[in-house]
């Protein structure tokens, strides 16, 4: 029943009232008991509208409150059961809504933290709206709290309060500091909707580090060819007006101990980059453990009796493997080779090997002046020498280790260092064979 037919039937009861009550009250009584039925039914009807509209203002309160579940179904009259549906039907599509809003936050959430580099959402005043997954294992001490404080990564706040302050996009690349493991990040700050912003934060230790890799390959080789191209050179001047015969082939022979230097190291070169770049491809075969190794002491037989070293050679198990053989002479020869260079005068050499349990286990020990323990995971770097001029006197490249290192890493190995000062090292192998 709407309003208007409301107050025109509470006239009518109010009319009739008074038509009859006319008849059988004096002036005075009737007008106060017409005055008390108008009070009394507009009070009647004030307290029942008064209560639908209670309850209309307690399902508004409960859907503010994000309770979307609030009904309007016990009003009556037509006005009311028409808002009661209304009421009802808005509920409902807030309900939807909001589930709706929910599962799309949720797919963006997800799809935030399927995203390789870290972000970080802010407000206005700084405050976290998101944090990502990646983010967060990145940094395992972030703290919502603090976001940028607890990061610590310098230049954060500067580069934050220039976007802020501009309202553009900021960008740099950055190292980890504090808390951090000597990480290197690039940070990307952009501005989103509403005064929000999102900061990209992406690892870049492993870019970074190739870089100085490549940066520090170039000028090692660059150091290494200057060298012997620089003496090849003064011998050829020095050559070419000598006349005297038996010193021009001293000269040639010295030209041609500086080419073998540039051949060697470019020829350790090329295997390195061949087993690191993943272009090698393994080849299994038969080898005889034995003969490989006397091919190698063969080949160094002059050095070995110029020095004085004694070789021992103490062969346990099979003597025939299967592996790799190009990559297994290589780990036997550098071995062997520093085992013989870096050993002392009448020095000794032990070679031992052993088969078992599918494992090739091989030690070099030598009796030479030991490594220091803070160079024993150095020795395996690109032109890494404990004493540069005493190495280049004995011919190495400063690659020996590092193809010991690859080659032992592609067959699935590993190897070892035992050293003490002016009494040797002893370098210890494992790889595993196939079967």
């Amino acid at each position: 029943m709407n309003l208007f037919k409301r107050t025109f039937y509470l006239l009518l009861i109010f009319f009739l009232i008074v038509i009859i009550s006319e008849k059988f009250l004096s002036p005075l009584p009737f007008f106060l008991f017409s005055i008390s039925v108008l009070i009394l039914l507009s009070l009647f009807f004030d307290k029942r509208v008064k209560s639908h509209f209670d309850e209309l203002e307690r399902a508004i309160s409960r859907v503010r409150n994000e309770d979307y579940e609030a009904r309007l179904d016990d009003l009556k009259g037509k006005d009311f059961i028409d808002i009661a549906r209304q009421f009802n039907n808005l509920a409902t599509e807030l309900k939807e809504h909001k589930e709706s809003s929910i599962k799309r936050e949720k797919e963006l959430l997800d799809l935030i933290d399927l995203l390789p580099q870290g972000l970080l959402l802010l407000d206005k005043e700084f405050k976290v709206i998101v944090a990502s997954k990646v983010l967060r294992e990145m940094f395992p001490y972030f703290r919502g709290d603090a976001p940028i404080a607890s990061l610590s990564i310098p230049s954060l706040n500067a580069m934050l309060k220039e976007a802020t302050d501009e309202g553009k996009e900021v960008s740099g690349v950055f190292p980890e500091m504090g808390k951090g493991k000597g990480r290197v990040f690039s940070i990307y700050i952009f501005p989103l909707l509403k005064e929000k912003w999102a900061i990209s934060i992406t690892d870049v230790t492993i870019e970074k580090n190739l870089e100085n890799i490549k940066s520090d390959l170039v000028s090692n080789i660059s150091h290494e060819l200057r060298t012997p191209l620089s003496a090849t050179l003064s011998l050829l001047e020095v050559l070419e007006f000598e006349k005297d015969k038996e010193n021009r082939q001293k000269l040639i022979e010295k030209m041609k101990n500086q080419i073998l230097k540039m051949t060697n190291l470019l020829n350790d070169l090329m295997s390195l980059s061949r087993i690191e770049s993943g272009e090698y491809e393994l080849r299994y075969e038969d080898i005889d453990v034995k003969e490989m190794i006397e091919s190698i002491l063969s080949d160094l037989n002059p050095l070995i009796v110029d020095m004085g070293i004694k070789v021992k050679i103490d062969l346990k198990g099979e003597k025939i493997v299967n592996s790799d053989g190009v990559l297994l002479q290589m780990i036997l020869k550098n071995l062997v080779e520093n085992g013989v260079k870096y050993n002392k005068n009448e020095g000794s050499l032990f070679i031992t090997t052993n088969v078992a349990e599918n494992e090739l286990k091989i030690e070099v020990e030598d009796t030479g002046e030991g490594i220091l323990e803070e160079y024993r995971e150095r020795i395996f770097e690109r032109f890494f020498r404990i004493d540069s001029h005493r190495s280049k006197e004995k011919g190495g490249t400063g690659l020996g280790l590092a193809i010991v290192k690859h080659s032992i890493k592609m067959l699935n190995g590993t190897i070892d260092v035992e050293s003490e000062i002016g009494k040797g090292s002893k370098f210890k192998v494992v790889i595993p064979l196939s079967k």
